[in-house]
């Protein structure tokens, strides 16, 4: 298979949460006490497991991707945050 299309579930998760963090207004707040955060730490969770796995199933070592898909989801995270507060007029960093 290709080295793009393994790359393609992450990619999807990706453009997923760009819909759920800018594209989709916001709703009202959840009864749960910080349920934002703990749906921003899923979105980010999957995401970096479907980074890393081509990777890990070619046998390289957890240790090795870890600085480069740590690094991809602060990337993303900061830049979502940022999107948030300009891009959008129903949400806030």
């Amino acid at each position: 298979m290709s080295r793009v299309f393994v790359y393609l579930p992450a990619a999807l998760w990706w453009l997923a949460s760009v819909y759920l963090l800018w594209l989709k207004p916001a709703g009202t707040p959840s009864g749960i006490p910080y349920f934002d955060k703990i749906g921003h730490f899923g979105l980010f969770a999957v995401w970096a497991m479907l980074l890393a796995a081509p990777a890990l199933w070619r046998g390289q070592p957890l240790r090795q991707l870890m600085p480069t898909v740590l690094g991809a989801c602060l990337l993303w995270a900061a830049g979502s945050e940022l999107g948030q507060a300009l891009l959008t007029a129903t949400r806030s960093a």
